[in-house]
């Protein structure tokens, strides 16, 4: 890469966090009526927790360089200068578990993760540099080669980078060239968790809902009523309130309104999304914190699928671009693997 590109592509990284985490989330409007974005599907607890959940345990797993020897046997390659570069720091900025849980992140949420690779003069890998998805646009050089638009910044031009300076981990999507986003497949199921989330803080908030009517003898005076009806909202509107005795007047009668069955349910509601969020990114729903299902004699074999299910396919992924980008072709000996065991524990 030129010194220019390299200066310009400097300067996108610099970007900051606000303009990274706003820039290019386009809303989608949900069938319920509520737009979603990544910044809003975020504020369901359910989606936070599991992308926490498959981010970190991606994140805290030990990377190491393995040498193919004596037929199916294989050693730690330690004195490759590879192998400190994935084990432990991927640049002068990030440790490893900082890196791939954004980069997990990343490929979950947005169906992309990229990250630059940065070289010496010699051409071997010296560091790596995270990219936000929303800043990357992959494309086709005149030649048929794979690139990738970086866009630098607002009011700067685009850096292009060669396929083998980038890692690219897509998610599902149509042609392995760029995943799809969550929010463009679930935005049905996100917006109506998010329209059944404001729903339900908005009753809370606002009390609309009658809790009841009160009824009086004859015909009462339109002030008097007035001030009956803002007293009764002073001190019985909202959740602080909930579960004050009312104090009525002479003639006067109280009768509370029986909740229906949609609003019994609520709470149900609110159950199931957890279960479209454990779909949705195929986690198990006891990594969401849903133990109905759980129990002590179950549990290791949930957290036993989480590994096979879950994140084998994902860590597969990273291993194969690592590989294949980080190593030349005549170190195919050499590969990249991640080390399950810290996910694995035994009870005596």
């Amino acid at each position: 890469m030129s010194l220019l590109a390299r200066l310009l592509h400097k300067a996108a990284r610099a970007v900051t966090w606000e303009q990274d985490r706003t820039a290019g989330l386009v809303a989608l409007l949900s069938a319920a009526g509520v737009p979603v974005n990544e910044r809003e599907a975020l504020g369901l607890s359910a989606l936070w927790c599991g992308l926490r959940v498959v981010s970190e345990a991606v994140g805290m797993m030990p990377l190491h360089l393995y040498k193919k020897w004596l037929g199916d046997g294989r050693v730690r390659a330690e004195a490759h200068p590879l192998y400190y570069l994935l084990r432990t720091s991927p640049n002068p900025e990030h440790t490893r578990p900082v890196f791939f849980e954004t980069l997990q992140s990343h490929a979950l949420l947005h169906g992309n993760a990229y990250a630059e690779v940065q070289r010496s003069q010699a051409g071997g890998p010296v560091a790596r540099w995270p990219i936000h998805p929303t800043r990357v646009r992959p494309g086709r050089a005149a030649t048929g080669a794979v690139v990738y638009q970086v866009a630098a910044g607002p009011g700067q031009p685009a850096v292009t980078l060669p396929a083998a300076d980038v890692l690219h981990v897509p998610g599902l999507g149509p042609d392995g060239s760029a995943g799809w986003r969550l929010v463009e497949l679930g935005r049905n199921s996100l917006g109506f968790a998010i329209a059944a989330q404001r729903h339900g803080a908005a009753q809370f908030r606002n009390g609309g809902r009658p809790g009841g009517v009160i009824t009086m003898k004859g015909a009462a005076d339109p002030e008097a009523t007035e001030n009956l009806r803002r007293s009764w909202q002073q001190m019985h509107a909202g959740a602080d309130n909930a579960g004050k005795v009312p104090l009525l007047e002479e003639g006067m009668t109280f009768t509370p309104f029986v909740p229906t069955n949609e609003q019994s349910q609520y709470t149900e509601l609110l159950a199931f999304f957890v279960y479209e969020v454990a779909r949705l990114l195929n986690v198990p729903p006891s990594k969401l914190h849903d133990l109905a299902k759980a129990s002590w004699r179950n549990l290791e074999t949930f957290n036993q699928d989480f590994l096979t299910t879950t994140l084998q396919p994902r860590l597969g992924k990273w291993e194969a671009e690592i590989s294949r980008k980080l190593l030349p072709n005549e170190q195919r000996e050499y590969y990249a693997e991640f080390n399950p065991d810290v996910l694995v524990r035994v009870n005596y």
